[in-house]
Protein backbone atom coordinates (compact mmCIF):
# COMPACT_ATOMS: atom_id res chain seq x y z
CA UNK A 1 0.00 0.00 0.00
CA UNK A 2 1.45 3.37 -0.67
CA UNK A 3 0.54 6.42 1.28
CA UNK A 4 1.56 9.57 2.29
CA UNK A 5 2.20 11.10 5.69
CA UNK A 6 1.92 14.62 6.54
CA UNK A 7 2.35 16.12 9.51
CA UNK A 8 2.14 19.97 10.15
CA UNK A 9 3.16 21.83 13.43
CA UNK A 10 0.93 24.33 14.38
CA UNK A 11 2.94 26.69 16.18
CA UNK A 12 3.46 30.60 16.69
CA UNK A 13 5.93 32.84 14.98
CA UNK A 14 9.03 34.49 16.86
CA UNK A 15 10.91 36.92 15.34
CA UNK A 16 12.64 40.03 15.86
CA UNK A 17 10.25 42.82 15.33
CA UNK A 18 9.61 46.48 15.83
CA UNK A 19 6.42 47.19 17.89
CA UNK A 20 5.01 50.48 18.14
CA UNK A 21 1.67 52.05 19.17
CA UNK A 22 2.02 54.40 16.23
CA UNK A 23 0.55 57.61 17.99
CA UNK A 24 1.79 60.99 18.88
CA UNK A 25 2.46 61.90 22.70
CA UNK A 26 3.26 64.57 23.90
CA UNK A 27 5.47 64.87 27.65
CA UNK A 28 7.79 66.56 30.15
CA UNK A 29 9.88 69.68 29.15
CA UNK A 30 13.12 69.13 27.66
CA UNK A 31 14.20 72.56 27.53
CA UNK A 32 12.66 75.64 27.76
CA UNK A 33 11.95 76.85 24.19
CA UNK A 34 9.41 73.87 23.15
CA UNK A 35 8.52 70.14 25.03
CA UNK A 36 9.54 66.93 24.35
CA UNK A 37 7.52 64.28 22.18
CA UNK A 38 8.15 60.79 21.00
CA UNK A 39 7.31 58.25 18.33
CA UNK A 40 7.68 54.94 18.45
CA UNK A 41 8.52 52.35 15.32
CA UNK A 42 5.91 50.96 13.84
CA UNK A 43 5.04 47.49 13.34
CA UNK A 44 2.40 45.47 14.63
CA UNK A 45 3.81 42.76 16.59
CA UNK A 46 1.44 42.45 19.84
CA UNK A 47 3.16 38.92 21.21
CA UNK A 48 6.18 36.78 21.13
CA UNK A 49 6.62 33.20 22.02
CA UNK A 50 8.56 31.16 24.83
CA UNK A 51 10.94 28.43 23.88
CA UNK A 52 13.43 30.61 20.67
CA UNK A 53 16.00 28.69 19.44
CA UNK A 54 15.27 25.15 20.92
CA UNK A 55 15.78 27.26 24.17
CA UNK A 56 14.02 28.19 27.29
CA UNK A 57 13.67 31.67 26.49
CA UNK A 58 11.75 34.23 24.52
CA UNK A 59 12.37 35.65 20.96
CA UNK A 60 13.85 38.97 21.15
CA UNK A 61 11.04 41.95 20.36
CA UNK A 62 13.07 45.26 19.74
CA UNK A 63 10.92 48.16 21.34
CA UNK A 64 12.21 51.40 19.46
CA UNK A 65 11.10 55.42 18.61
CA UNK A 66 11.96 58.77 18.23
CA UNK A 67 12.30 61.63 20.74
CA UNK A 68 12.17 65.33 19.46
CA UNK A 69 13.10 68.22 20.79
CA UNK A 70 15.23 66.86 23.26
CA UNK A 71 18.41 68.03 24.92
CA UNK A 72 22.27 66.86 24.77
CA UNK A 73 22.75 64.51 28.03
CA UNK A 74 19.37 63.48 27.82
CA UNK A 75 18.77 59.38 28.45
CA UNK A 76 15.63 56.98 27.68
CA UNK A 77 14.80 54.60 30.71
CA UNK A 78 12.66 51.32 29.88
CA UNK A 79 9.74 50.82 31.77
CA UNK A 80 7.77 47.56 32.70
CA UNK A 81 5.02 45.79 34.58
CA UNK A 82 4.04 42.44 34.97
CA UNK A 83 0.91 40.83 34.72
CA UNK A 84 -1.69 40.88 36.69
CA UNK A 85 -0.94 44.54 35.87
CA UNK A 86 -1.68 45.68 39.51
CA UNK A 87 2.02 46.08 41.14
CA UNK A 88 3.85 48.95 40.67
CA UNK A 89 5.61 50.18 37.21
CA UNK A 90 9.55 49.24 37.35
CA UNK A 91 12.36 51.06 36.17
CA UNK A 92 14.08 48.65 33.61
CA UNK A 93 17.69 49.67 31.80
CA UNK A 94 18.68 52.76 30.63
CA UNK A 95 20.55 54.09 27.41
CA UNK A 96 22.22 57.32 26.63
CA UNK A 97 20.79 59.26 23.81
CA UNK A 98 22.66 60.75 20.93
CA UNK A 99 21.24 64.00 19.70
CA UNK A 100 20.95 64.79 16.46
CA UNK A 101 21.52 68.00 15.00
CA UNK A 102 17.77 68.79 15.23
CA UNK A 103 17.08 68.10 18.70
CA UNK A 104 16.57 64.47 17.63
CA UNK A 105 17.31 60.95 19.18
CA UNK A 106 16.53 57.36 18.41
CA UNK A 107 16.02 54.67 21.32
CA UNK A 108 16.15 51.15 21.27
CA UNK A 109 14.97 48.18 23.52
CA UNK A 110 15.11 44.36 23.54
CA UNK A 111 13.09 42.53 25.27
CA UNK A 112 11.85 38.98 26.34
CA UNK A 113 9.05 38.82 28.07
CA UNK A 114 7.95 35.55 29.74
CA UNK A 115 4.36 36.72 30.40
CA UNK A 116 2.48 39.04 29.53
CA UNK A 117 4.02 42.78 29.79
CA UNK A 118 3.45 46.12 29.47
CA UNK A 119 6.00 48.62 28.30
CA UNK A 120 6.85 52.66 28.58
CA UNK A 121 9.50 54.52 27.88
CA UNK A 122 10.76 57.75 30.04
CA UNK A 123 12.87 60.48 29.26
CA UNK A 124 15.75 61.41 31.24
CA UNK A 125 16.99 64.76 31.24
CA UNK A 126 20.48 66.04 31.29
CA UNK A 127 20.10 67.24 35.54
CA UNK A 128 19.07 63.60 36.42
CA UNK A 129 15.03 64.46 36.37
CA UNK A 130 12.60 61.97 35.58
CA UNK A 131 10.05 63.55 32.74
CA UNK A 132 6.72 62.02 32.29
CA UNK A 133 6.30 58.17 31.04
CA UNK A 134 5.38 57.62 27.19
CA UNK A 135 3.43 54.42 26.85
CA UNK A 136 4.80 51.60 24.14
CA UNK A 137 3.22 48.64 23.58
CA UNK A 138 2.31 45.49 25.44
CA UNK A 139 3.05 42.01 24.83
CA UNK A 140 1.82 38.72 25.20
CA UNK A 141 3.66 35.76 25.18
CA UNK A 142 2.90 32.01 24.03
CA UNK A 143 4.15 28.73 24.04
CA UNK A 144 6.87 27.60 21.14
CA UNK A 145 5.24 23.91 20.26
CA UNK A 146 5.82 21.63 17.41
CA UNK A 147 4.57 17.97 16.64
CA UNK A 148 6.87 14.82 15.76
CA UNK A 149 5.33 12.02 14.52
CA UNK A 150 6.65 8.47 16.04
CA UNK A 151 4.58 5.93 14.09
CA UNK A 152 2.24 4.89 11.25
CA UNK A 153 1.20 1.49 10.59
CA UNK A 154 -1.99 0.07 8.42
CA UNK A 155 -3.31 -3.32 8.83
CA UNK A 156 -6.53 -4.87 7.07
CA UNK A 157 -7.77 -1.12 6.57
CA UNK A 158 -6.94 0.39 9.79
CA UNK A 159 -4.07 2.57 10.40
CA UNK A 160 -2.73 3.43 14.39
CA UNK A 161 -1.30 6.60 14.31
CA UNK A 162 1.03 7.67 17.32
CA UNK A 163 2.73 11.54 17.49
CA UNK A 164 4.09 13.48 20.60
CA UNK A 165 3.68 17.29 21.45
CA UNK A 166 7.20 19.17 22.63
CA UNK A 167 5.80 22.82 24.07
CA UNK A 168 7.80 25.15 26.39
CA UNK A 169 6.35 26.76 29.18
CA UNK A 170 7.97 29.12 31.92
CA UNK A 171 8.07 28.11 35.03
CA UNK A 172 5.14 30.67 36.58
CA UNK A 173 2.84 29.10 34.16
CA UNK A 174 3.51 25.70 33.87
CA UNK A 175 1.86 23.37 36.44
CA UNK A 176 -1.34 25.54 35.79
CA UNK A 177 -1.01 25.21 31.66
CA UNK A 178 -0.48 21.63 31.99
CA UNK A 179 -3.38 21.47 34.10
CA UNK A 180 -5.67 22.51 30.95
CA UNK A 181 -7.49 19.78 29.01
CA UNK A 182 -6.52 19.03 26.05
CA UNK A 183 -8.08 19.71 22.18
CA UNK A 184 -7.25 17.77 19.63
CA UNK A 185 -7.33 17.53 15.66
CA UNK A 186 -7.17 15.33 12.34
CA UNK A 187 -7.66 16.12 8.85
CA UNK A 188 -7.41 13.85 6.03
CA UNK A 189 -7.92 13.69 2.26
CA UNK A 190 -8.15 10.76 -0.24
CA UNK A 191 -7.77 9.33 -3.32
CA UNK A 192 -7.51 6.31 -5.75
CA UNK A 193 -4.72 7.04 -7.56
CA UNK A 194 -2.35 9.71 -6.44
CA UNK A 195 -0.95 11.42 -3.19
CA UNK A 196 -4.36 14.08 -2.34
CA UNK A 197 -3.72 17.74 -1.60
CA UNK A 198 -3.29 17.80 2.60
CA UNK A 199 -6.47 18.82 4.11
CA UNK A 200 -7.41 22.43 4.56
CA UNK A 201 -9.14 21.81 7.51
CA UNK A 202 -8.74 19.71 10.81
CA UNK A 203 -11.75 18.38 12.31
CA UNK A 204 -12.35 18.53 16.26
CA UNK A 205 -12.31 14.80 17.42
CA UNK A 206 -12.45 12.68 20.83
CA UNK A 207 -11.60 9.37 22.09
CA UNK A 208 -7.64 9.61 21.55
CA UNK A 209 -5.21 7.93 24.26
CA UNK A 210 -3.23 10.56 25.59
CA UNK A 211 -0.19 10.25 27.63
CA UNK A 212 0.78 11.86 30.56
CA UNK A 213 2.67 15.10 30.20
CA UNK A 214 6.08 14.56 31.10
CA UNK A 215 9.49 16.87 31.40
CA UNK A 216 11.47 16.29 27.84
CA UNK A 217 14.86 14.47 29.07
CA UNK A 218 17.63 16.76 29.25
CA UNK A 219 15.67 19.70 28.30
CA UNK A 220 14.67 23.23 30.43
CA UNK A 221 11.28 24.20 30.91
CA UNK A 222 10.06 22.00 27.38
CA UNK A 223 7.26 19.23 27.84
CA UNK A 224 6.36 16.48 25.71
CA UNK A 225 3.04 14.60 25.43
CA UNK A 226 1.77 11.55 23.04
CA UNK A 227 -1.30 11.49 21.23
CA UNK A 228 -2.36 7.64 19.80
CA UNK A 229 -5.61 7.25 17.55
CA UNK A 230 -6.60 5.07 14.67
CA UNK A 231 -9.15 5.11 11.21
CA UNK A 232 -9.98 3.05 8.83
CA UNK A 233 -8.62 3.50 5.32
CA UNK A 234 -11.32 4.94 2.81
CA UNK A 235 -8.68 4.79 -0.27
CA UNK A 236 -5.65 3.49 -0.92
CA UNK A 237 -3.74 7.13 -1.12
CA UNK A 238 -4.35 9.21 1.74
CA UNK A 239 -2.47 12.75 3.75
CA UNK A 240 -3.08 13.65 6.84
CA UNK A 241 -2.62 16.15 9.33
CA UNK A 242 -3.20 16.17 13.08
CA UNK A 243 -2.11 18.57 16.18
CA UNK A 244 -3.35 19.39 19.67
CA UNK A 245 -4.37 22.50 21.67
CA UNK A 246 -5.25 24.06 24.89
CA UNK A 247 -7.09 27.19 25.51
CA UNK A 248 -5.35 30.21 26.60
CA UNK A 249 -5.82 31.63 29.81
CA UNK A 250 -4.65 35.30 29.81
CA UNK A 251 -6.36 37.00 32.05
CA UNK A 252 -5.90 33.97 34.71
CA UNK A 253 -2.11 33.57 34.44
CA UNK A 254 -0.77 36.10 31.76
CA UNK A 255 -0.05 33.30 29.21
CA UNK A 256 -1.43 33.05 25.82
CA UNK A 257 -3.34 35.48 23.43
CA UNK A 258 -6.12 37.59 24.56
CA UNK A 259 -8.05 37.31 21.50
CA UNK A 260 -8.99 33.61 20.43
CA UNK A 261 -7.03 31.70 18.66
CA UNK A 262 -9.39 28.88 17.43
CA UNK A 263 -8.71 25.89 20.12
CA UNK A 264 -11.80 24.19 20.75
CA UNK A 265 -13.66 25.35 17.82
CA UNK A 266 -15.09 22.67 15.57
CA UNK A 267 -12.37 22.82 13.22
CA UNK A 268 -9.26 24.82 12.55
CA UNK A 269 -7.75 25.87 9.35
CA UNK A 270 -4.32 23.57 8.85
CA UNK A 271 -2.34 26.93 8.30
CA UNK A 272 -3.16 28.52 11.42
CA UNK A 273 0.16 29.88 13.07
CA UNK A 274 -1.37 29.10 16.36
CA UNK A 275 -3.73 27.62 18.55
CA UNK A 276 -3.33 27.53 21.85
Amino acid sequence: MNSRFISRSVFALGVAALVASGSLLTGGVASAASPATMRAASGEVSYTVFGWQNRAISAPVTLAGRFTDVAKGSSAQLVVRTFPFSGAKTPGPTQKLTVRPDASALFSFIVRPQIATQYWVRLIKPDGSLGRLYRLQSLEVVSTRYTVFDWESCVNRTCKVSFTLFRYLPPAVSSYELAKPYYEYLGITWSSSNTPPAPKRLSLVHGWAVSRTTAVANGKDEFQTTFSFSFKMQQQWFSLASTACTIDSVAKDGFGRATSSGCGDRSVPLDASYLG
